[in-house]
């Protein structure tokens, strides 16, 4: 009876140290599945972050271009005119613009006695054209509004400046 009991204490032990061995290895695999998911972890966490400075830089940079269009909206655009008096009855009127002018008109604040040429169906680029205009007695015209497209079937522009 010793003997069995001995045989059945040798096989607990053995069992024992069956059920250590497996508890280590369960132990040495849980861990190895908590770093792999800390692993994952930390990777959608900066994948987070990365799209997240992504999306953020978008912001701004689609803020920035809304700002520009903005600006350039609210800046004046350039005229292509430049108007000069030519002595006393006579103003010439320069395109300064590298392009055709088209359906180009003149009009007064006060109505001159008499205005020639008034309209040109087309004024090349960087050409001059020469107005007279005689002033009518007590009613002298102080400003001159030109106004043009910048193609044939382009909108109506107008500038108008001081007529010294």
């Amino acid at each position: 009876m010793i003997i069995a009991a001995f045989v059945v204490s040798v096989l607990a032990l053995i069992a024992s140290f069956g059920a250590v061995w497996y508890a280590r290895a369960q132990v040495a695999q849980a861990r190895e599945q908590t770093e792999a998911a800390n692993a994952q972890a930390e990777y959608a966490r900066r994948a987070y972050e990365l799209e997240k400075e992504r999306f953020e830089q978008e912001k701004v940079e689609q803020a920035t271009q809304k700002l520009a269009r903005q600006r350039a909206a609210m800046a004046p655009t350039p005229t292509p005119w430049n108007v000069f008096r030519v002595g006393k009855n006579a103003v010439s009127l320069s395109n300064s613009a590298p392009r055709k002018l088209y359906d180009v008109a003149l009009s007064f604040d006060v109505e001159p006695a008499r205005v020639e040429p008034r309209d040109w169906a087309v004024v090349d680029e960087h050409a001059s054209v020469r107005v007279m205009v005689l002033r009518a007695m007590g009613a002298s015209p102080n400003e001159i509004t030109v106004s043009w497209r910048d193609s044939p079937d382009g909108e109506v522009r107008k500038w108008t400046t001081a007529l010294l």
